[in-house]
């Protein structure tokens, strides 16, 4: 029998909250050190305008290239600050920008641009996991139309739902989209091979189709070996000029050498935009980072050339020296949901030797746009960390032992710093006691008694399983 609910979107609530949220606004002109809001329709060309008072002369800076300022320069007084699209959103969710009208007294007004998307539905999930002995599962969808759930398998149901929507970057203005976490539960399964189901999303114009896989989620095949991944920890700022290359040299590798590079970069405080993390100056103290850039692979290897062609080579070769020479005796799988404000994350490390593991897991953000020195006004960073759920250095495993399988559990609230949490995915790597000693050319092998013994990426609404070597 074939399950359907109806779920409308929530305008009604949406627009209360909206107005509840801008209630207190005013038309007083924002003054130095204040913010203004833009709000754009999705189309191109479309406008909006907002009164800015400056005591002195101003400019603006640090626009995106999806929008226009106008007038860009100013005197003391009040000003109208016109803002137009110049090319229409396309996507579902909102786009962000900001700029900064920036005066010669040294007083600023920080202004946000929203440009709406189109109607329409994101569904957070490809696939999810469930354990042989049943539980809750979390399908998430974000939608600005109604929609309907669709399943037929009888071991599934849908117990509920919950609902929240996302203010915005300018602490005010409400998202068109409603946040729904649909809540199902899955029963017990003693049968062979596990079993799959399908839940289809289903809106006036578009299908999603998600698999549901209930399997034995501790089930290892020992005698296989584990896929082996490098951790990348890149330590980069916003004002360095080489660090841009060395990220282009990342991007490199990724291509040359795909799925066995995990990127992990850092910023220090003296970094803008927001991209601070507050644990980069202890990565940087146990790794003796002194310049910049300088990137570390799987805490045992380090290299500060940024050229792109050398660099890439040498992160190439460190993660193929991965595999080859220092393959992996664990493996991870994960299991990650939200609900709401809080995100979830079961994590299960595969052990073959018995030793003092530690597993730990962090958020990382991709997306963000942000000057960079010698990238550009709207340089793209991604792969940032945001903040750690483990300990910094990791957290021990609660069971250890020659193939054990171990479990551990995080959960917490989207941090503050998010800008947009649609760009956020895991990355969980488990370390071991130890140094290792390798070859590749221009890299300098280091020892700080620990190292990275593998390393897995997750997406907040999502699962991995554990993999092996061809």
């Amino acid at each position: 029998m074939r399950n359907t609910f109806v779920f409308w979107f929530l305008l009604i609530g949406a627009l209360a909250l909206s107005t509840l949220l801008t209630s207190c606004e005013t038309d007083e002109p924002a003054s130095e050190s204040g913010q203004l809001s833009f709000v754009l329709e999705s189309g191109e060309g479309v406008s909006s305008s907002q009164p800015a008072s400056l005591s002195s002369d101003w400019s603006v800076t640090g626009a995106s290239d999806w929008f226009s300022v106008s007038p860009l320069i100013g005197g003391a007084g009040t000003t109208d600050i016109d803002v137009v699209s110049l090319s229409g959103n396309t996507e579902i969710a909102e786009r962000e920008g900001e700029f900064t009208l920036s005066a010669s007294d040294g007083s600023s007004v920080k202004c946000i641009v929203i440009q709406r998307g189109v109607p329409g539905m994101i569904v957070e999930n490809e696939s999810l996991l469930v354990d042989m002995a049943g539980g809750a599962v979390t399908l998430s969808v974000r939608s600005s139309v109604d929609f309907e759930v669709e399943y037929d398998a009888d071991w599934l149901v849908l117990d509920g739902q919950d609902t929240s929507s996302r203010v915005l970057s300018d602490g005010k203005t409400l998202s068109a989209l409603t946040d729904w976490s649909l809540k199902f539960s899955a029963k017990a399964y003693d049968g062979e091979g596990g079993r799959q189901a399908e839940v289809r999303i289903v809106s006036s114009d578009s299908t999603v189709i998600i698999t549901v896989t209930q399997s034995d989620m501790s089930e290892v095949d020992w005698e296989k070996s584990f896929y082996r991944r490098t951790l990348a920890a890149r330590f980069t700022a916003t004002w360095c000029g080489f660090c841009s290359m060395m990220a282009e040299s990342f991007a490199v590798a990724q291509e040359e050498l795909p799925n066995r590079i995990v990127p992990f970069n850092l910023h220090p405080a003296s970094s803008e935009g927001g991209l601070h993390y507050e644990g980069t100056e202890d990565m940087e103290k146990l790794f003796n980072v002194t310049m910049y850039p300088t990137a570390v692979f799987n805490n045992y290897a380090s290299i500060n050339n940024s050229n792109v062609n050398t660099c890439s080579r040498i992160i190439r070769q460190i993660a193929e020296e991965a595999v080859s020479s220092f393959p992996a005796s664990t493996a991870i799988s994960a299991s990650s949901s939200v609900s709401g404000d809080v995100v979830d994350l079961t994590v299960r490390v595969a052990m073959k030797e018995d030793m003092n593991y530690k597993v730990s897991a962090f958020l990382l953000e991709s997306g963000i746009v942000y000057p960079q020195e010698s990238g550009g006004n709207d340089y793209v960073h991604n792969d940032i960390v945001r903040a750690n759920v483990s300990e910094i250095f990791g957290d021990r495993l609660p069971e250890t032992g020659v193939n054990t399988v171990s479990e551990v559990k995080f959960s917490t609230q989207f941090p503050d710093n998010i800008a947009n949490r649609d760009n956020l995915h895991w990355v969980i790597y488990v370390t071991r006691p130890g140094s290792l000693q390798g070859e590749v050319p221009l890299a300098s092998y280091i020892d700080v008694g620990t190292v990275v013994d593998n390393v897995v990426t997750c997406s907040i609404n999502g699962s991995v399983d554990f993999e092996y070597e061809q």
